[in-house]
């Protein structure tokens, strides 16, 4: 009996010991794993990890710096996977600035070798928007807001960092991809943390507040024309058109602002109208005839090609 306890004993701490040994073997590789919690990018003076910048076209960032915890470093390079939109600049060892270049996003990737050959990686997510003319505008339903021009960055587990209620009054300060960048007019407790932030193109609404048109368009019979209707603000969301012809007889007009001469001269007063019929702007048409018919053209080109007769002389 005892000598079957003991063996009994002996099993069950083997057991233990395999079943330690999994667990503690697990947990190792898993932190083995997750080497990006090791290193931190900062930028300028800040005292915490980022993960997003937006700067403007032409703008310069203030400098990269990182720490690694853990391991000692050989190497280190910044990269950007969009230098259409922006580039690095490299300023002195482990360190870097960004240019931005024309609007667009990416991502700076910081990759790090350690001297006991392991790669680690860090990521910087960049907006780089374009200013455009301040306008009103509205939400046209619950909308959530970004940190910046993206709702799947990559670099954090959640970008969103907040919702707009439907109707929320907004100032659109400027443009990047599908988003804009934005100013909340009435801020609240509620909103105080994303009183300015990055929100998508298609849950904002931007009414437009004026029209205008070419006042008069002369052309011939034959030609066409379209039509190009300036808008305020140049962010409106909803630039359709409505176009009324006062004389179908001389020009035809297409729902996109195509015209068309017909056979005959005369003139023809266009409306245009937003499609709610607020705002409206006038352009009269002209069409003239050519100075001369295309018979006559021909015979004048005839007599061009006739060889010139010699003048007769006086007899003597």
């Amino acid at each position: 009996m005892i000598i079957q306890l003991k063996k009994f004993c002996m099993g069950m701490f083997v057991l233990i010991v395999f079943l330690l040994g999994i667990i503690f073997g697990r947990m190792e590789v898993k932190a083995a794993d997750v080497t990006d919690s090791t290193v931190r990018i900062l930028i300028g003076d800040g005292t915490k990890s980022r993960h997003h910048i937006t700067l403007t076209p032409g703008a310069v960032s203030e400098e990269f710096y990182y720490e690694v915890k853990g391991y000692e470093v050989k190497s280190s390079s910044y990269a950007s996977d969009n230098p259409d939109a922006f580039v690095i600049q490299d300023t002195e060892k482990g360190k870097c600035k960004v240019e931005a270049v024309a609007q667009g996003t990416g991502l700076v990737t910081l990759t790090i070798l350690t001297k006991d050959g392991k790669t680690l990686k860090e990521k910087v997510f960049v907006s780089v928007y374009e200013s455009i003319q301040a306008c009103e505008g509205m939400t046209n339903k619950k909308a959530d807001v970004y940190r910046c021009a993206s709702d799947n960055t990559g670099v954090e587990n959640n970008d969103k960092i907040g919702e707009l209620q439907k109707g929320a009054a907004i100032t659109i300060t400027a443009e990047c991809d599908d988003y804009f960048r934005y100013v909340l007019q009435e801020e609240s407790e509620e909103s105080s943390e994303y009183r300015v932030g990055f929100i998508k193109m298609s849950d904002v609404t931007i009414p437009i507040t004026s029209i205008s048109v070419e006042e008069d368009i002369y052309l011939d019979m034959g030609e066409e024309w379209d039509l190009e209707v300036d808008v305020e603000p140049e962010a409106a969301t909803e630039q359709n058109f409505v176009y009324d012809n006062s004389n179908p007889a001389v020009v035809d007009i297409d729902a996109e602002g195509h015209i068309t001469t017909t056979k005959r001269a005369g003139a023809s007063v266009i409306i245009v109208s937003t499609a709610d019929g607020l705002h409206k702007a006038k352009c009269e048409v002209h069409v003239s005839s050519p100075p001369y018919n295309a018979a006559w053209k021909d015979t004048v080109e005839d007599e061009k090609d006739e060889p010139e007769q010699a003048p007769p002389q006086d007899s003597a």
